[in-house]
């Protein structure tokens, strides 16, 4: 008889450890907390952790509400893992499947900021009333944006359509190197503004400023990088918001 008693004894151990995976883990203690890590390569908004001595992640869940948009999670080892989550506020539980903690936690965004190109004026020639605008030496970066977008600066507004434009070239312009064209206008700049969401915002600032037929320069407007005009800019020692076509990326508005 003896024989058949270990047996007997080993299936309800089998069938404590089953229980008890099933119920809250004694002494369980942990955090749940918004912020931005980076890990192999990768950015994380969420950590989470279980700071209880002896206790590890394994069967613990984490439920996000509302649900998130998307949600990826990484475990850096047996008590950290890491959460990368929409933006936004949330209300995290952690169960095992029953409720371990609740925490009330804001995923912050941690995309770098997003930039967009400026130019400079360069210098102004008096005698025929234009200014010379552009990158500068090599200070703007048009394919991945050079200045925050959440900085104020002038926007550079041009009219070159309407009746009478483009204008000719002036004579005294030299208009030989492609980098430096004429643009046929006329160009002027708005008070310091954080750049608006759309490029039909921006170029309502510049119509509302100087009226009809005004919008954001562009940077082809010569042919690249620089141009020229009639005009001038309110603070010469300011940059500048200046639009861009082809590059997505280098600009502020959509």
């Amino acid at each position: 008889m003896r024989r058949f008693i270990f047996p007997a004894i080993a299936v309800a151990f089998v069938n404590l450890i089953a229980s008890n995976e099933a119920r809250a883990i004694p002494f369980y203690t942990g955090s749940v907390v918004g912020e931005c890590v980076e890990y192999q390569g990768t950015t994380y908004n969420v950590k989470a952790a279980v700071t209880a001595p002896l206790w590890t992640l394994q069967g613990l869940i984490y439920t996000f509400t509302p649900t998130p948009a998307k949600v990826t999670s990484v475990d850096v080892d047996d008590r950290n893992r890491y959460f990368s989550v929409t933006p936004g506020a949330y209300q995290v539980k952690v169960g095992n499947p029953e409720i371990q903690g609740t925490y009330s936690i804001n995923a912050p965004d941690c995309s770098p900021p997003r930039k967009g190109m400026t130019w400079r004026l360069t210098s102004t020639n008096s005698p025929t009333g234009t200014i010379h605008v552009g990158c500068g030496n090599n200070e703007c970066d048009p394919r991945q944006g050079d200045t925050d977008c959440t900085t104020a600066l002038p926007i550079l507004c041009i009219k070159k359509s309407g009746t009478g434009f483009p204008l000719p070239v002036p004579a005294t312009v030299n208009n030989s190197d492609q980098y430096h064209r004429w643009s046929g206008g006329v160009v002027g700049t708005t008070g310091a503004t954080v750049p608006p969401a759309t490029l039909t915002a921006a170029n309502d600032l510049c119509t509302k400023q100087f009226g009809a037929d005004w919008r954001v320069a562009e940077f082809h407007d010569g042919w690249g990088w620089y141009f020229q005009a009639y005009g001038g800019v309110g603070d010469p020692s300011k940059r500048f918001w200046v639009h861009i076509n082809d590059q997505p990326k280098g600009r502020c508005w959509q």
